[in-house]
């Protein structure tokens, strides 16, 4: 159970004790409601999703996304957090590449170019993240696993040779795989 849930529990749980210490006999289910409303309105979540151009890339290509950012209850856009915080991490959780972009009304895009210098062939994690969420636990990040490939390289499973030869007024080809 993560810390947002255990806190609201119990915070309906002891708000439950005392208004029945209070009024023996007597559970008020409005007393129970307007605990979680009043929780909700102090510490409001957020939820982040993000959707990308394509699943898997090559190296030297760019990463186009577009985020967007809502509240957690009323899934309206979150006006709590101006900033997105991206982040490239590879296979033994090393963050290679971080970045930040601004939320505006919920919705955010942009680009990450996947440069040869910095990122090489491996599957990697795109973690996003804005300031307000941390306050929760990094179980309400968004997180998604993507595979990058080099195209430079040669893993071909088939090889093939071929030869061109003359023949009368044509020419005839040979393939050999």
């Amino acid at each position: 159970m993560n810390g947002r849930r255990f806190l609201l529990l119990y915070l309906v749980f002891t708000s439950s004790l005392s208004f029945a210490q209070k009024n023996p006999g007597v559970t008020s289910i409005q007393q129970i409601v307007a605990t979680v409303d009043t929780f909700n309105a102090r510490l409001p979540g957020e939820q982040l999703y993000l959707h990308f151009d394509k699943p898997y890339y090559a190296v030297g290509d760019t990463v186009w996304f577009k985020a967007y950012l809502l509240q957690t209850l009323t899934h309206a856009y979150s006006p709590i957090s101006g900033l997105l915080y991206l982040e490239i991490i590879t296979d033994s959780n090393k963050v290679i590449r971080r970045m930040s972009v601004p939320v505006s009304f919920g919705v955010t895009w942009g680009q990450i170019p996947l440069n040869r210098e910095t990122i090489s062939e491996g599957n990697y994690s795109i973690r996003a993240y804005t300031n307000w969420m941390q306050n929760f636990g990094e179980e309400y990040f968004f997180r998604q696993r993507f595979s990058i490939t080099d195209a430079g390289t040669q893993n071909w499973m088939v090889s093939e040779s071929h030869t061109i030869t003359p023949a009368e007024d044509k020419e005839k080809l040979s393939l050999h795989l």
